[in-house]
């Protein structure tokens, strides 16, 4: 009987907690459990969008921070670390690096948070007797679902900030693609028109892309390892139309903008200073060879000093550098006094003068190489004459008494004329193969040249019976040069250049100074640039 009235009260317990479970799901774990959930969502999802809020508002501490540093050390998303490229000092665009740092940070911060609420419900449960559970537990499933429910809304708030970052992030890719190759192609497209390209008179070098000093604010070790320097200021990855240094100063970007900033190029070989305009203006360069004594130096003095005074209404011509400014100087004085060249040195590198020439509209810089014979002679020599491989233009000075038909027939009754001329040794077929030779090995196509043929010591030549009635028209001089078995030498000066003017020049008569220049200027004409015809007073 005892065990029977046992029986019956378990039994009797058993089914009133199975009914009052019951009671308690349908009337307590259910509404609670719909409840917590309908509340438990929202306020998850709410979390990913206050963690937004914070970063995007510079008030989360957990963020990190994408600077110029990590562009330098080639840390940008999707950029290829290596030391053979050295990157500049400015901060990245906000959707190239830092909108995924901050993306990460805030999906990272919601899922540690939401965690860490699991974390402190599994401790509580682990303090909790079991026998708790066993008449607790339809109270704690609500909460349990509300949780659940709340890690759920934590996802779905993430994923949607993800998405509306990504989304985001792919639209201002794309315009930002735009905008930058658009700007560049624009201002590529200004160069070629315009001939325009950055040249070192230091090394030689010729650049469409110079590098910029920033002026701001940089430590002394900044300027000695060329951190201040920034090598590619085109549009892209760090600025559109401003670039950020990591010094704080806002430089433009594009060669053009740069350059009306005022910022200071340097060349990207050798980090040395280029002249105002580079890569902007109209670079001219125009390497003046020929034999030793054959008169360029004194071609070169007389044409630049006429270039000077071409400047007019609406025509600015100048020295483009001090260095240029000094060397010009000494010609015009050299020139006004009827004094003698200087001989060109042999020992030193050929350095360009530059001079400046500003039109309403546009603007050229002209570099005019004077290097010495022997050098140009010397194929050990040349092969460091990189000038010459980026010229468009070039010019070639002839001595008439190193001719040898011309020397054979009059230097033995006209010594003194022949002294006086201080005649060329070196035969002129020579000279002139030993540059062309040179720009060939270099795979320069002189297709693409333009030459001016000088004869130079017309003063001279005309005292010799022979060159008495000899006149500047392009065909009587090279009749004259064929008549004089050089033949071979023109014709291979035709078959070389896309162009080939002839020019009978005096370098010493100042009655003849307009015919000095002529070469230069048709040179200039061949690159459109056109000047005035009368000398300025």
């Amino acid at each position: 009987m005892q065990v029977f009235l046992v029986v019956l009260a378990v039994v009797a317990g058993i089914a009133i907690y199975v009914v009052l479970s019951i009671v308690a799901i349908v009337f307590v774990t259910i509404p609670l459990g719909l409840l917590g959930m309908a509340i438990g969502l929202p306020l998850g999802s709410l979390l990913p969008l206050q963690r937004t809020a914070l970063v995007l508002t510079n008030s989360a501490d957990d963020v990190g921070v994408c600077t110029p540093r990590d562009v330098v050390a080639g840390r940008l998303p999707g950029q290829v670390s290596s030391t053979h490229v050295r990157r500049d000092l400015a901060w990245p665009h906000y959707f190239v690096a830092q909108v995924w740092l901050d993306l990460r940070a805030i999906v990272t911060s919601s899922a540690i948070m939401s965690g860490r609420a699991w974390v402190w419900v599994a401790r509580l449960a682990g303090r909790t007797e079991p026998v708790v559970y066993g008449f607790a537990w339809p109270l704690m499933l609500p909460a349990l679902l509300a949780l659940l429910a709340a890690t759920v809304g934590v996802a779905a708030g993430a994923l949607l900030v993800a998405a509306v970052f990504a989304t985001l992030s792919g639209l201002l890719w794309l315009i930002g693609y735009t905008v930058v190759w658009t700007l560049r192609t624009v201002d590529r497209a200004r160069q070629v028109f315009h001939k325009a390209d950055g040249f070192c008179v230091n090394c030689h070098a010729v650049t469409r892309l110079p590098m910029y000093e920033c002026p701001g604010p940089h430590s002394d070790e900044d300027h000695r390892d060329g951190t201040d320097l920034h090598r590619d200021l085109r549009p892209g990855r760090l600025g559109l139309f401003w670039r950020r240094c990591g010094c704080g100063r806002l430089l433009p970007t594009t060669v053009r903008r740069a350059n009306r900033g005022g910022l200071l190029a340097r060349c990207p070989t050798c980090t040395k200073p280029m002249h105002k305009d580079a890569a902007v203006a109209k670079n001219i360069r125009i390497p003046v060879f020929g034999a030793a004594s054959a008169g360029k130096t004194q071609l070169i003095m007389r044409g630049l000093v006429s270039l000077l005074g071409r400047a007019g209404p609406g025509v600015a011509v100048e020295p483009a550098d001090d260095e240029s400014e000094r060397t010009l100087s000494a010609y015009a004085t050299a020139v006004h006094s009827g004094g003698a060249a200087i001989k060109t040195a042999t020992s030193l590198p050929p350095i360009a003068v530059t001079l400046r020439l500003t039109f309403p509209t546009s603007t050229a810089l002209v570099h005019v190489f004077d290097v010495a014979g022997e050098v140009l002679a010397d194929p050990d020599q040349n092969a460091k004459l990189a000038y010459l491989d980026s010229a468009r233009t070039l010019i070639f000075v002839l001595d008439p008494f190193s001719i040898p038909d011309v020397r054979d027939e009059f230097a033995a009754q006209h010594a003194g004329l022949f002294a006086t001329a201080n005649a060329a040794i070196e035969d002129p077929d020579h000279t002139y193969n030993a540059t062309v030779t040179r720009l060939r090995d270099y795979g320069v196509s002189t297709q693409r040249q333009h030459l001016a043929f000088v004869i130079s010591k017309w003063d001279l030549l005309a005292r010799l019976k022979e060159g008495a009635g000899l006149g500047g028209a392009a065909p009587d001089l090279r009749g004259w040069l064929v008549e004089r078995r050089l033949d071979n030498l023109v014709l291979a000066a035709e078959r070389d250049f896309q162009s080939v003017d002839f020019h009978l020049v005096s370098s010493t008569d100042p009655a003849l100074a307009e015919a000095a220049f002529a070469p230069f200027r048709q040179l200039l004409e061949r690159d459109s640039v056109k000047l005035p015809q009368e000398v300025s007073t």
